[in-house]
């Protein structure tokens, strides 16, 4: 029986995706014993499960049910010690292999290791131990068991606490992400005064329009973010180009359109950023292929890249115009004619939409 099968059967990681039991599965240690050897002893404190991947043990529960020991077959597949990989807990049979065995050993260190390096691990495993923890406890079960449920609860509100502390220190970290683009677009705006704002206008549309077409608010966070960059790679641009208005010689169009490239460049390796990518490389590429710098068309280009690409090009219409509904008016009547040639259609019609329900702040 291969690891990620035997721990996918075990309820506690019944529910978890493929790539988290996968996480699991690297955690944990195979273990190879003879016939003979023990595997638990009953009333021993453990912490760790044990899922049978080959061969097979007998065990023998003392004082079960009517009181009389009781004798238990185990084969491959079979676990013990899910309560004890939660919360230190006594061993409820003494198990020994009858044959050659070989076990999966997960402790709660390298568990809660895993979760901590994972908060949505972590807030997974909660969510199992809950459930497992509420269901109703049977006739037969002693107060050892109900004990060893309110154990488990609480653990889960133990992992509860771990992600949310996780999730505060990622926000203070997105924090000083956030400082250190604000800085650099600055720096790009001062070259050219024109820009002043713009960056942080389209980040603004482009979080409308992701909230319009239904990314949820983390994929619109990041869709701001995207915004706030997606001219980054003019930070490198002589002056000259960045502040030039007017006609460019073929030389000059050419260094100024290196900019999405070269802001790519800043952001590859940089795994915080990396996400950004394609806001950065995309948002230049044209729907009809006229674009650059890759010459993609349609739905090749990326997603996130023809969204920033419609917000990029109503900012670039409506800041020249008069403050009021009257210059948005007119900056979205000619935004409609760049649909199906240099915007998106679909995110064209969502703009609009978002416009007409009141939800587009300029």
């Amino acid at each position: 029986m291969i690891p990620t099968e035997a721990l996918a059967a075990v309820p506690l990681f019944r529910r978890l995706t493929k790539e988290q039991v996968a996480v699991i599965a690297r955690a944990a240690v195979p273990a190879a014993l003879r016939a003979g050897e023990l595997v638990i002893r009953q009333g021993e404190t453990g912490q760790a499960l044990y899922v049978i991947l080959s061969g097979a043990a007998e065990g023998r529960v003392s004082g079960a049910g009517s009181g009389k020991a009781a004798s238990i077959s185990v084969r491959a597949g079979d676990y013990s010690g899910e309560t004890a990989v939660l919360e230190p807990a006594p061993s409820s049979a003494t198990v020994v292999t009858t044959k050659a065995t070989e076990l999966l050993v997960i402790t709660q260190v390298q568990l809660v290791a895993e979760m901590r390096r994972d908060p949505e691990l972590a807030i997974a495993i909660a969510r199992e131990a809950s459930r497992l923890a509420r269901g109703a406890p049977t006739p037969v079960e002693g107060d050892e068991l109900r004990q060893l449920r309110a154990q488990v609860m609480m653990y889960a509100t133990d992992l509860k606490q771990v992600y949310d502390d996780e999730r505060t220190r990622a926000g203070e970290l997105r924090e000083a992400l956030m400082d250190t683009i604000r800085v650099l677009i600055n720096a790009i705006e001062s070259k050219d005064p024109n820009q002043v704002g713009h960056g942080s206008r389209v980040a603004r549309y482009a979080q409308t329009l992701a909230r319009q077409i239904g990314w949820d608010e983390e994929q619109a966070v990041q869709a701001a973010i995207g915004g706030l960059v997606h001219d980054i790679g003019r930070v490198s641009l002589r002056d000259e180009i960045a502040r030039k208005r007017g006609p460019m010689t073929r030389d000059e169009m050419a260094e100024e359109r290196q900019h999405p490239e070269l802001g790519a460049r800043l952001l590859r390796g940089i795994r915080s950023l990396e996400p950004l990518l394609p806001y950065v490389q995309s948002h230049h590429e044209n729907f009809d292929r006229s674009g650059y710098p890759e010459r993609l068309r349609g739905h090749d280009i990326p997603l996130a890249g023809r969204l920033v690409a419609v917000a990029d090009a109503f900012d670039e219409l409506r800041a020249p115009l008069p403050a009021g509904q009257e210059g948005t008016v007119d900056a979205l009547r000619s935004l409609r004619r760049l649909s199906g040639d240099r915007l998106d259609p679909e995110l064209l019609r969502a703009f609009m939409a978002a416009h007409k329900q009141g939800k587009l702040v300029v």
